[in-house]
């Protein structure tokens, strides 16, 4: 690049930075859209709900990622664009509960849902169904189950870490 390019270069990169974070203002969530499903799940989310319910501890289990003095919490969250989730590898015998988090990346919200796991496979309740090996199943967020998951919606972090019991 000649000195004029690297000019403009610099100018378009700072103006990038400027408008990301404009968008990060507006839309908290705009940017998670950009991350792989491990950067988003294993460390984006997980790292953010710690940050808004402080009686959560990231704990790697087997079946479940945090832990809390109610028990055992798999988290299970998702980037909502439109159209029907799946949710693979859910393990409700080998946690207490599931935290469901739906970050809507275009409005900027999410929705949060706290379900004791023995309700998972409550048929009256969800539709699930077994994924591979003993105890592993996946669900969508088909209008039944989205039907089933209002009953347990929790409206914001403060009323979730109130749900937990803190350390």
């Amino acid at each position: 690049m000649n000195a004029k390019e690297k000019k403009r270069y610099n100018e378009i990169v700072l103006e990038i930075e400027r408008l990301q974070n404009e968008l990060k203002h507006l839309n908290p969530y705009a940017h998670i859209n950009y991350l792989s499903n491990k950067e988003f799940g294993n460390d984006w989310s997980e790292n953010y709900i710690v940050s808004k319910v402080p009686s959560l501890r990231r704990y790697n289990g087997t079946g479940f990622n945090m832990i809390s003095n109610i028990g055992t919490i798999d988290v299970v969250s998702t980037r909502i664009l439109s159209g029907t989730v799946t949710f693979n590898q859910l393990h409700p015998d080998e946690c207490d509960w599931f935290l469901f988090v739906f970050y809507n990346i275009i409005e900027g919200t999410e929705k949060i849902y706290f379900v004791p796991s023995e309700l998972l496979k409550d048929k009256s309740l969800f539709k699930i169904t077994k994924q591979h090996g003993s105890g592993c199943y996946c669900m969508t967020t088909s209008p039944y189950n989205m039907s089933s998951l209002k009953y347990f919606i929790v409206h914001s972090w403060e009323e979730l870490n109130g749900k937990i019991a803190p350390w």
